[in-house]
């Protein structure tokens, strides 16, 4: 639900609406709609182009992610993890973190950085000493323990990136109600961390029920077999960069020491019949330097292979395959035999 100042464009804070939406976007509102007083001006999204984008922007990215949200939840009720964390509760050892009040994460692996200033296009954001990956163009990002300055970030978008070591089970689409995004199959994102290893998790219910008479906990792990180039744990250079098209850096944040072989496993309780599958497998940090090294290897998927779609730009493999929620998987992925 959205509230506070500066909800209704005007001359003085119409670029910041659209800000607000993001921001709403990546918390834990119950409603995520627009609402205000009957003796207010309408103030619905469409009525102003720019604000309509960010919020057909913002409301993709949340119900793309409803799933990612639903199951912290789910963890933040049996077991007490908050859904939303400060950055020194993900990095207690840097101190650098403690300060930190305008950037949080939301779960365990999204980190969202937003720009606050009024009407500004320009922030800066700190990136602790670890993997990252972009969300938007989903490029490895190395953090220096250091600020990073951002500019050219459009109105319409927010920076989010994707901590290293996750495994973020996202619906392949969004849609336009919670009924017809149930029917939407799913994509796994591998997003690697500094020992080629990743974790997630997918809580799965009826979304109605307040007794479930059924649910689902599956448990995911991704484990490299090797890697084509070693992962320095040394801090990188700092550097700078400019926002692209929705979050390239125009710089040499990026890495190409690309993951290679490795292992995804899906495990745990499927009592839950969700009526869809794994549509898509995409395992990000392969490297940006493989051109010449011919096709990726094909793997092997529930009876048959299975060939990559290599992205030489960002680093990425994707697998098309037809995994149910019904039962323990595993295959292999990733750059090698």
């Amino acid at each position: 639900m959205l509230g506070g100042p500066c909800l209704v464009p005007s001359n003085r804070c119409k670029l910041n609406y659209p800000r607000y939406l993001h921001v709403y976007t990546n918390s834990p509102t119950h409603s995520y709609r627009n609402h205000k007083e009957s003796n207010q001006p309408p103030q619905e999204f469409y009525r102003w182009p720019l604000v309509a984008e960010a919020g057909r922007n913002a409301i993709n990215i949340r119900y793309q992610l409803l799933d990612y949200i639903y199951t912290a939840m789910h963890t933040q009720t049996t077991i007490g993890t908050p859904l939303i964390n400060p950055m020194f509760f993900a990095y207690p050892s840097d101190p650098n973190t403690f300060p930190l009040q305008l950037q949080y994460f939301f779960g365990a692996s999204i980190l969202v950085a937003p720009v606050t200033a009024e009407n500004a296009t320009s922030v800066d954001i700190y990136l602790p000493d670890d993997q990252y990956y972009d969300w938007y163009t989903l490029q490895p990002i190395r953090g220096a323990g250091a600020n990073i300055h951002l500019d050219d970030v459009p109105f319409t978008s927010i920076p989010l990136y994707i901590k290293g070591g996750a495994v973020l089970p996202l619906r392949i689409s969004s849609a336009n109600t919670t009924t017809e995004l149930r029917k939407k199959n799913f994509k796994l994102v591998i997003a690697p961390d500094l020992d080629g290893a990743a974790t997630g998790s997918l809580y799965l219910d009826d979304g109605v029920s307040i007794v479930q008479p059924r649910t689902s906990s599956i448990e995911f792990s991704y484990t490299s077999k090797s890697k084509s180039k070693s992962r320095s744990r040394s801090k990188p250079s700092q550097h700078g960069g400019n926002w692209h098209g929705g979050g390239n850096f125009d710089s040499n944040f990026g890495s190409d020491n690309g993951i290679g072989l490795g292992t995804l496993s899906m495990q745990g309780d499927f009592s839950f019949e969700a009526g869809v599958v794994i549509e898509e497998i995409v395992l990000l940090g392969v490297g940006q330097g493989r051109a010449g090294q011919g096709s990726p290897p094909a793997q092997w998927c529930r009876g048959r292979t299975v060939m990559p779609l290599y992205n030489a730009t960002v680093g990425t493999l994707t697998y098309r395959v037809d995994v149910p929620l019904t039962g323990a998987f595993e295959m292999d992925v990733g750059w090698g035999f």
